[in-house]
């Protein structure tokens, strides 16, 4: 959490840890966050975490700039 305090460029963590710091961490500031990536985003909704993703955009929604990017990527490839 002290890291957080003194600002980040990349932060890297599951959709429940930052579910977490966006609800219960008061230092963990998202007001200027230009880009949300969520990679492997076919393996989390697959593994069920559509409500924990859906409750993070609600919040980034409400705090996080307004001109915020959300990109979704997955590696996988269908034959």
């Amino acid at each position: 959490k002290s890291r957080l305090r003194k600002g980040i460029t990349v932060l890297c963590c599951t959709p429940g840890r930052l579910l977490e710091h966006l609800k219960n961490t008061a230092s963990f500031r998202v007001d200027h966050l230009k880009a949300l990536v969520l990679d492997e985003a076919d393996r989390l909704l697959e593994l069920g975490f559509m409500a924990t993703l859906r409750e993070i955009l609600e919040i980034l929604e409400r705090k996080a700039a307004p001109r915020r990017q959300t990109a979704l990527f997955s590696a996988t490839l269908l034959h």
